[in-house]
């Protein structure tokens, strides 16, 4: 599960020990927010990438759910209802988005324009990137919009046999202007970014895989794994 290794940028930060600490015991009950976190992160990815992920909005709204249905339930898979913002503000990149009202006409164009698009035959990690800063761009949901756009991401490279790419959060202001420029037509930045991250993520696998922590195909890491030798190539 190593798409679970980016640390997050948002709220309350998760570390890799608390993320090997959780996935490397069968059963566990959660106990603190960090520990939900975790666990829930692993089902909204193996749902996401798993047979019963359908490129609509109820599936997106299931991802939201499965992140925040035992820590905000009253928002878990629901809109947004006030206003919010895109970026981070140390790196300039703050930028307005969808307000609650069109978010609904916004997601169901944003999925009509998807399922067009995934009929074609455009390079997937192409087509994954403008749909992740289409994503963010209307913010679809209170909080969490970063997890659940770099989710869903994923699953456009992952079901079309592309390696998932995990954006470390070290670099964040870097991963937001590139968004941001993203959303005023220059796309060069992200792609850059996404190249950049997705090499670091090659590297960090590697190193994982071979300190043997968990093991590819285990049931930790559920049944998307197990395709892995049929990745395709950058």
């Amino acid at each position: 599960m190593f798409v679970l290794n980016s640390n997050r940028a948002e709220g309350s930060r998760v570390v890799r020990p608390d993320i090997e600490k959780i996935l490397q015991k069968r059963k566990v009950k959660p106990k603190t927010n960090i520990d939900k976190e975790i666990i829930n992160s692993v089902e909204a990815i193996n749902f996401a990438f798993s047979k019963k992920m359908k490129w609509n909005i109820k599936s997106i709204k299931t991802i939201h759910y499965k992140l925040f249905h035992n820590i905000a339930p009253n928002t878990a898979g629901q809109y947004k209802t006030e206003s919010n913002i895109a970026g981070d503000n140390i790196g300039g990149g703050i930028v307005s988005t969808t307000l609650p009202k069109d978010v609904p006409k916004e997601m169901r164009n944003l999925i009509n324009w998807i399922n067009q698009e995934r009929k074609k035959k455009i390079y997937p990690p192409i087509l994954a990137l403008e749909f992740h800063w289409r994503f963010e761009a209307i913010h679809p949901f209170q909080d969490g919009n970063g997890r659940v756009g770099r989710i869903l991401l994923n699953a456009l490279l992952v079901e079309s046999s592309f390696m998932p790419v995990i954006f470390f959060s070290k670099n964040h202001q870097s991963y937001c202007s590139a968004i941001s420029k993203a959303r005023t037509g220059y796309s060069k930045k992200l792609a850059q970014h996404f190249v950049e991250h997705l090499k670091k993520t090659k590297i960090n696998i590697e190193k994982y895989e071979k300190e043997k922590v968990i093991k590819i195909a285990s049931p930790q890491t559920e049944e998307w794994e197990k395709a892995r030798v049929n990745t395709k190539i950058y």
